[in-house]
């Protein structure tokens, strides 16, 4: 059928990208630019694609919370929920710590966003 097609064209394509390289660069990092606006869906490719190298996620949602004084928003939740942490600490504790003092001022103003990042 048509929608097996289009899963099985997916993967291949998910397939080659995820065997690039510099993927972070030339994909992953132009695409999550401004990730609030992304849909479920689309968040979930950029995780798939950014599986073997998480911390090139933390570092795009420290330079958007940063650089825009964007808000603790649903996006940065979802991504931080499905993101493997643990992977982030062991390959770049330095990253993690500074994405997490970013999101303890960005949600200072908010008691539910601290107290999320405080669960995580």
């Amino acid at each position: 059928s048509r929608v097996m097609k289009c899963d099985k064209f997916l993967d291949l394509v998910l397939e080659k990208i995820c065997s690039l390289e510099n993927r972070a660069e030339i994909f992953v990092e132009p695409y999550m630019r401004n990730y609030s606006e992304l849909e479920t869906s689309q968040l979930n490719l950029m995780l798939q694609i950014a599986r073997s190298n998480p911390v090139i996620l933390l570092k795009i949602m420290k330079k958007n919370l940063v650089g825009e004084g964007k808000i603790f928003d649903e996006a940065s939740r979802y991504l931080l929920q499905k993101v493997n942490l643990c992977k982030c600490i062991s390959e770049d504790e330095a990253s993690f710590e500074e994405l997490f003092d970013v999101l303890d001022s960005a949600t200072q103003s908010s008691d539910s966003g601290a107290l999320f990042v405080n669960t995580l």
